[in-house]
């Protein structure tokens, strides 16, 4: 979370989002080189687990965006890579940031409603068959 945090603190508040793609991008590449096995379900379940749980003790902002990255950076250094989604729902417009097993395309201990989200970005960008 440390790290994490330190990316949305560094620099102007206006780029932050584009910080958090650019870490994101890089923990992706980093996997792709390693050959790294996707996180089976019950370890990225423990992966944003543990960092929901620190992010309750953090005193910055620590929501769904700081969430999906630490937890990609999380799974990276146990030796494993999931797929980091971002997406939009309408009415009232909200946007949201979760962790995808990169097999199957579920999120990872997300709530029902995250199905309402229509993912606009998907890094590594694998597309899962069973997600259209």
């Amino acid at each position: 979370m440390a790290a994490v945090l330190t990316i949305t603190r560094c620099g102007s508040h206006h780029r932050y989002l584009a910080r958090h793609l650019k870490a994101v991008r890089a923990v992706a590449r980093w996997n792709v080189l390693r050959h790294v096995p996707s996180a089976d379900p019950a370890t990225a379940a423990e992966s944003v687990d543990a960092v929901r749980r620190a992010a309750g003790w953090c005193p910055a902002r620590a929501v769904c965006l700081e969430q999906a990255t630490a937890a990609m950076v999380l799974l990276a250094l146990r030796g494993y890579s999931a797929t980091w989604c971002q997406g939009i729902a309408p009415d009232p417009v909200r946007l949201h940031a979760w962790i995808e097993h990169t097999d199957s395309g579920e999120p990872v201990n997300e709530p029902a409603d995250t199905a309402a989200y229509t993912t606009v970005l998907r890094i590594p960008g694998r597309r899962s068959p069973s997600r259209t």
